[in-house]
């Protein structure tokens, strides 16, 4: 991909409807072994470690717990690090909610991957689960790690779902295995977010899971799936789209965004790279959010990819598109920074702002989401690692911190997708916010693309509240 492409303009059930909220589901596909490659067989069940410390960093993490006032919960915020061999699905973080009625949830997962200290490359799994532990099939994304010339590639993953849900108690599941070779699979800040929407509120949500895969050769963006809603007022839609990419024949660089009705989302322009190796070929965590204003009326939002460099066919394993509407006056929602346009560029070892912002919140929780598209500032720029993390009110959180790298290959450099989330209980007032990073190792510049830093806030009432320290 030419980095001129970069600059273009325009910047894990099909409906859930307010009152009651009704789900319907796309027409379920079969989902195909990946890429045929079947895993191991040996080490069924494994060693799995969870800790409280992070060998990445020496600073304290901040420890929220796992946690549920029935209709929030942030689960494995105090889990720094956590491995495993097993070849057989465990979770990572678990926690329950009771619902005093029936709704809808949105699940969203993320973490860290890197290499465990003398380890080996690994392939992991991940998945996500609702009141079982077999989890959704439908949620499954892959990511690979490899050894290089320092402390091992590091990745980030997404993975996120709307689940309908009756009056009661639910437990919920962010799960992982390794999928092939020998390598300890090694997890820095696994987060699962928890948010429920109940009937009597004025929140709606559409969502689009392809459960398969979807293919293209082609250089223009075509849609993946899509989602529509009727909105009886203007206000915010919350977009979050996510998939696994694989190999499937040659190497090829995918470019995703968004859209709603004939209208690219600016900003949600992410690139991710997929190369063969000795396996089934690279697989990458491909994700992109934002947030956007609406009118009244049927809005049509779309997830869309195309080929936008290299001769392979793009593979992306269980696409979901995610959609919240929150009318005007429900929350509090902004778009830090320019909205996701621009870049952010830094060659020193302190951290510094990819995008901020300042709101006046509620007493309650807040939702973050930061993401980026992440890659060399030049093709013929060195190879970097960097570290990026929420702070508020200038306290960095190292419990959201990621680690990514970059390296040269033969086309513009390797890319990547940067994704973070979590939550955070505020007192009412007026708070800042930024999404930072760093030059964590190497000689590169650390250079991102049309960074993103989404936050959502009640003004007055705790919509989505939860007892977090």
């Amino acid at each position: 991909m030419q980095h001129v492409r970069r600059w273009c303009s325009a910047v894990g059930l099909l409906a859930l409807v307010l009152l009651p909220i009704s789900i319907q589901a796309q027409e379920p596909q079969s989902i195909p072994n990946k890429n045929q490659f079947n895993p191991p067989a040996h080490d069924p069940l494994g060693v799995t470690t969870t800790k409280h410390t992070n060998p990445k960093s020496s600073e304290t993490p901040d420890i929220y717990g796992a946690l549920a006032s029935g209709s929030a919960a942030q689960c494995g915020s105090g889990i720094a690090n956590w491995t495993t061999t097993s070849a057989a699905l465990i979770p990572i973080v678990s926690c329950s909610l009771t619902f005093s009625e029936p709704g809808f949830v949105y699940l969203a997962a993320s973490a860290s991957l890197g290499i465990a200290s003398q380890s080996s490359s690994y392939e992991a799994l991940f998945r996500l689960g609702a009141d079982s532990t077999s989890g959704d099939p439908g949620t499954d994304r892959w990511v690979n790690i490899y050894t290089d010339s320092s402390d091992g590639t590091d990745k980030n993953m997404a993975v996120s779902k709307i689940v309908g849900v009756t009056a009661g108690t639910h437990t919920f599941y962010f799960l992982g295995a390794r999928f092939s070779a020998i390598g300890t699979v090694n997890l820095y800040n696994p987060i699962l977010s928890v948010l429920y929407f109940p009937n009597s509120s004025p929140i709606k949500a559409c969502n689009a899971n392809l459960n398969g895969n979807w293919t293209t050769s082609s250089e223009t963006l075509s849609e993946i799936n899509s989602c529509s809603l009727n909105l009886p007022q203007a206000g915010h839609v919350y977009m979050n789209a996510n998939a696994s990419a694989s190999f499937i024949d040659q190497a090829y660089e995918v470019e995703t965004r968004l859209a709603i009705d004939t209208s690219n989302v600016a900003g949600s322009y992410r690139w991710a790279n997929i190369e063969s190796d000795t396996g089934d070929g690279t697989d990458e965590s491909v994700a992109t959010s934002q947030l956007m204003p609406v009118t009244s009326g049927t809005h049509s939002f779309k997830f869309l990819a195309g080929r936008s460099s290299g001769t392979g066919t793009v593979n992306l394993f269980n696409p979901s598109l995610s959609i919240i509407y929150f009318p005007a006056g429900a929350v509090t929602a902004l778009r830090c920074g320019q909205g996701g346009a621009g870049s952010w560029s830094s060659a020193v070892d302190t951290f510094s702002p990819l995008v901020s912002c300042s709101m006046l919140t509620g007493n309650g929780v807040v939702f973050m989401d930061g993401n980026a598209s992440a890659g060399l500032n030049a093709p013929t720029a060195a190879a970097w690692e960097g570290l990026f993390r929420f702070s508020i009110d200038g306290i960095g959180l190292s419990n959201t911190d990621r680690w990514l790298n970059v390296y040269p290959d033969s086309g513009d450099g390797t890319d990547r997708v940067l994704n973070s989330q979590g939550l955070a209980l505020l007192s009412q007032g007026v708070h800042s916010f930024a999404f930072n990073g760093r030059r964590y190792a190497g000689t590169g510049t650390v250079h991102v693309f049309r960074p993103a830093l989404i936050v959502l806030a009640s003004p007055t009432k705790v919509f989505i509240p939860a007892a977090i320290k």
